[in-house]
């Protein structure tokens, strides 16, 4: 699929966001955008609301859009994303999210010990200013929710702790495309599927490693790091799946599969979302993989379930 798409659950929050601060932000001829229609929509669209909000009020309303992240907490994708234990699985998720969609723009985030540093590119030319101000914010808004604490951005040669310290004050926009995002301190926030049991203690481990992946679907995980959840080596607990004809990789891919009937099952969530939500690398993975574990398609399992 060709880069040429822009995420419509993004515009659609950017939309909400700005309307809500100021009407004026929006430009007249805004469409509305309905992500539970479409999941991608012309960048062209994007551009010219976050363009125009730019133009009228600096990057601070483009900047406080992270804020407003809260506000949708139990959207599925923001919810995959805030699942996240830590600063380094959020980098990786959202660069995941960006490469799912095929993002004519993508973020390059290198992970330091307080810190990100990100480094915006794109297929052809550049992002805009306006782009690169909004995914700063949002970037901001995700780790303030996973409990990054004392947020302070660096963009287009400002740094402040907050969007406010941007009101109506130019950036150099030539200095857009890399950023920084720093915290003071991390305390990670339980939330409900944190808090969800592992599993019993006295269950055999394939139980107990399915609530751990359970817990976060959406992460990329490897063998290593359940095995430390679950105190165990990396060895350990591939001999005990193997002695029970499984592997790492099976197990997890059940618990994408499941969690992906489930949501064809219980909502309207778009293919192309709940395939992100449920971890797979893109689009064509997760038919693959769906295919081949319940002999038909996404689509045709959902019209089945819905009757």
């Amino acid at each position: 699929m060709p880069g040429n798409f822009a995420s419509a659950k993004l515009v659609a929050l950017v939309v909400t966001a700005l309307s809500r601060e100021d009407r004026g932000l929006l430009p007249p001829d805004a469409l509305p955008v309905d992500p539970m229609r479409d999941a991608l929509v012309d960048p062209a669209a994007k551009r010219s609301i976050i363009g125009h909000a730019y133009r009228k009020g600096g990057a601070a309303p483009l900047l406080r859009v992270g804020r407003s992240l809260a506000d949708h907490a139990r959207d599925p994708t923001i919810a995959a994303l805030v699942a996240s234990p830590d600063p380094a699985v959020l980098a990786q998720k959202w660069m995941r999210f960006e490469s799912y969609h095929h993002s004519a723009n993508r973020t390059a985030i290198v992970i330091g010990e307080k810190g990100f540093d990100c480094r915006r590119s794109a297929q052809s030319g550049m992002p805009t200013a306006s782009e690169n101000v909004l995914i700063c914010g949002v970037i901001a808004g995700l780790l303030s929710m996973i409990g990054a604490r004392a947020i302070v951005v660096e963009i287009g040669g400002r740094q402040a702790e907050s969007a406010l310290n941007f009101e109506m004050r130019p950036l150099d926009d030539a200095k857009t495309s890399l950023f920084h995002v720093r915290w003071g301190s991390f305390e990670a926030i339980e939330s409900d599927a944190s808090e969800a049991p592992i599993g019993d203690a006295d269950g055999s481990l394939h139980q107990r490693l399915c609530g751990l992946l359970g817990r976060d679907p959406g992460r990329n995980w490897h063998v290593g790091e359940a095995a430390r959840a679950l105190g165990l080596s990396s060895r350990t607990l591939q001999r005990a799946l193997a002695a029970d004809n499984r592997s790492f990789s099976s197990v997890v891919r059940e618990i994408r599969y499941g969690q992906a009937g489930r949501m064809l099952r219980r909502t309207e969530v778009p293919l192309a979302e709940i395939g992100y939500c449920c971890g797979y690398a893109d689009q064509a993975h997760f038919q693959r993989d769906f295919l081949r574990a319940c002999n038909m398609t996404p689509t045709s399992f959902r019209e089945i379930s819905h009757g």
